[in-house]
Order: structure tokens, then sequence, then C-alpha cells
């Protein structure tokens, strides 16, 4: 399971809105780290707000700080949407619009990769609802 650590932002009806300024899994700067912070800022800059179930004990107080877990195979899932998806869609629209010649092969696609892209953002959407995906792992009041 890799961790984030996060600030919680809000706290509503047993789920967390929490903000992590870390696009990392928090040891990147350690012997044998993904490294991923910095490819990570170079793509997003910006922080990143999540809603995380609550399952905490005790209560909690926007300005905590926690560390919210993601399963491993969830960022594994994410890659292949967001990387392989519309790659495979440029590839397989710019195949199918092949036999109108060149013209055809590009608008082919340009169309493959438009619905590859719309498919990866349900799909972003629709992970990014099922908020049980994320558990806190860790929680350190202010």
């Amino acid at each position: 399971m890799i961790e984030i650590a996060a600030v919680v932002t809000a706290v509503e009806n047993g789920y967390l809105e929490v903000e992590s300024a870390s696009t990392g899994c928090g040891r990147c700067h350690e012997p044998g780290g993904c490294g991923g912070v910095s490819l990570g800022s170079m793509l997003c800059a910006k922080s990143r707000r999540l809603r995380v179930r609550n399952d905490l004990p005790g209560p909690v107080q926007v300005g905590d700080q926690v560390d919210v877990g993601v399963a491993d195979g969830i960022l594994g899932q994410a890659a292949l949407v967001t990387y392989a998806l519309p790659l495979a869609g440029l590839l397989l629209g710019a195949l199918a619009g092949a036999r109108g010649g060149d013209v055809g092969a590009i608008l082919g696609g340009a169309a493959g990769l438009g619905v590859a892209w719309l498919l990866a953002r349900r799909m972003r959407r629709q992970a990014e609802a099922r908020a049980g995906d994320l558990v806190v792992v860790r929680h350190r009041p202010a």
C-alpha cells in the first residue's frame, strides 16, 4: 500500500476531504524510493483534493494531518487508463482510417484518441467516486 500525506480540509457525513501537496509516494528521496514526486511536480504542479471515507474512531478536525493509503492495484489501473487507453484509441483509429489513405488515418487516429479520452475521463470520474479505494492509515491531530 502506498501512503500519501494530506491535510484535512473538510469533514462531512462520514467522509473527509483532504488536500495532498505531494504527488509521490512519500519515499521519493530515500534509497529505493519511486522518484514519482519529481515527475508528478512536472505534470501536476497544483495540490490534489481527495474525498476519503472516515473510518477513524476519534474525532477529526479541519487542519489535522492524515496519511491516506492507496491500494497497489489502483495505481496500475490508473496508469493503464491514463496512458494505454488513449494510445490504443489513437492506434486503432488510425488503423481503421488507413483505408482512406493518409488523411483517413489522421482523421481516424484523432477520432480514436478523442473517444478514448472521453472514455478515460468517464472511468476516472467513476474511480474517484469510489472513495472506498482510499483509506486513512494514520491520523495526527493539529
